[in-house]
């Protein structure tokens, strides 16, 4: 015979797995039903991908075809960085093939610095869950101080996979 001790534990513990599945379910809910038309689509991707480890997605071993046409397997961090970083951004140009004497015509308009209520209105125009840049300052200061900061000139690139796609080994697949 149970304790009643170890009874109420069970309820207990019972009734808190119940307000945690409840808990889940209406932040599902309230977050669908807050999502704008456009981003139901990727609602639809979200629940029907193939289930992952909870986030942890990794870009598999890539396979890379050499000049001579042999196929190398990158299966490093640092490797896999390389080989995206080179389909990602294009080498620059050996040469330059600038006018330097081109005589550019004048602006269309005047420029003005932005106001507070620009400011103010382009963030209300910002959507929920997007990934900031790591810049701290405010844009205007950089006309009004004639300096770019170094920390605007970093950025972060999200490596994410083509849907559809067969073969994620592939680059050019993400």
């Amino acid at each position: 015979m149970d304790s009643p001790i170890l009874e109420q534990h069970r309820l207990e513990r019972n009734k808190y797995g119940e307000e945690i599945r409840k808990a889940r379910n209406d932040h599902w809910e309230e977050w669908v039903e807050s999502t704008e038309a456009m981003r139901l689509y990727v609602i639809n991707k979200f629940v029907t991908a193939t289930p992952t480890d909870g986030g942890s997605m990794r870009v598999p071993t890539l396979k890379l075809k050499q000049a001579n046409g042999s196929e190398v397997e990158i299966a490093n961090n640092e490797g896999k960085s390389k080989a995206l970083y080179d389909v990602f951004f294009y080498s620059p140009p050996m040469e330059i093939d600038i006018d330097l004497n081109y005589a550019y015509p004048p602006p269309k308009e005047q420029f003005r610095k932005l106001t507070d209520e620009q400011i103010h209105c382009a963030i209300k125009k910002l959507k929920p869950y997007s990934a900031p840049g790591p810049n701290g300052a405010l844009y205007r200061a950089t006309f009004w101080l004639k300096h770019y900061p170094k920390r605007w000139q970093e950025y972060i690139t999200i490596v994410l996979r083509k849907p559809g796609k067969l073969d994620y080994s592939n680059p050019k697949a993400h």
